[in-house]
């Protein structure tokens, strides 16, 4: 009888974790919906924007301004979530940035609870300036916080999780900074015309939009691979969240046998109790 109870008991349990991991996974199935469509759509967008401006400075239009206003060199940027259960995408980003800042003086800033507590568990070898960032829904007034702090550095190398599908978040790097450059190198990446057989005509002029770009485009990419890191965090939180409830309804189903025979075993056990005393009056 004991022997059941405990068995049932265990079976109750792992019934109740099925419920919250498949509960936990529609959550967040829900968020992934609600913010995919958006940061692919910009994903498209800033691929094609920066295309062109790459044919403009290869055709020697663009100049990049912005240089005498950064005092910085550099600075390396590692984006995690907050939450655990997002797979191994956060521990796959922190050693790509832990390698490239062991080869480089430059500074490091780290955004989300995950990375400052891999860091520190690593061991800490350079200062670091940490901020915590909400997971699906960042603050945009702590993300334009954190742009204007990054705004400084000529080059800003940062390493986040890129969402591609349900099954695969991959670690990815981007250097969003001495956008010039950059511009370059996406317009060669994307093969498009080459800048002797595409016309643009600017209206207004292109200083004026140049103008904007320039003040406008860093901080619309890092909060691209802000958003980018959440979709990721969603998608393995996803993946881990299926993973457990397959696991857990294996345990269910080894339970739900073992009950039987524990079952069974009373039930008999009852019936030989029976007999025994039926032979004995």
């Amino acid at each position: 009888m004991q022997e059941f109870r405990k068995v049932k008991t265990e079976l109750d349990y792992a019934q109740t974790m099925a419920e919250v991991a498949q509960s936990f996974e529609e959550i967040y199935v829900l968020k992934m919906n609600k913010i995919k469509k958006s940061v692919e759509q910009s994903r498209d967008f800033f691929s094609g924007a920066l295309a062109v401006l790459g044919e403009l400075k290869q055709g020697g239009v663009l100049k990049n301004n912005s240089a005498k206003l950064k005092t910085k060199n550099e600075v390396a940027v590692y984006i995690s979530g907050n939450d655990k259960f997002s797979g191994d995408i956060n521990l796959s980003v922190f050693n790509a940035f832990i390698k490239y800042a062991t080869n480089s003086s430059c500074d490091l800033v780290v955004l989300g609870k995950i990375g400052d507590k891999l860091y520190r568990q690593r061991g800490v070898f350079r200062k670091y300036l940490y901020y915590d960032l909400e997971n699906e829904y960042p603050d945009p007034q702590k993300i334009s916080q954190i742009v204007a702090s990054l705004s400084v550095y000529k080059k800003v190398s940062v390493f986040y999780g890129k969402f591609v599908n349900l099954l695969t978040q991959n670690q990815t790097v981007a250097v969003i900074s001495d956008s010039a450059d950059m511009f370059v190198r996406e317009s060669k990446h994307n093969k498009l015309a080459d800048i002797n057989t595409t016309k643009y005509i600017f209206e207004p002029s292109f200083d004026k939009i140049w103008s904007f770009f320039e003040t406008q485009v860093f901080g619309s990419l890092f909060k691209q691979a802000v958003y980018e890191s959440c979709l990721a965090q969603i998608g393995g939180r996803i993946c881990t969240m299926e993973a457990s409830y397959s696991n857990i309804e294996k345990k269910v189903r080894l339970l739900q046998n073992a009950v039987m025979n524990s079952y069974k075993k009373q039930q008999s056990k009852k019936q030989i109790n029976n007999l025994v005393r039926f032979m004995t009056v």
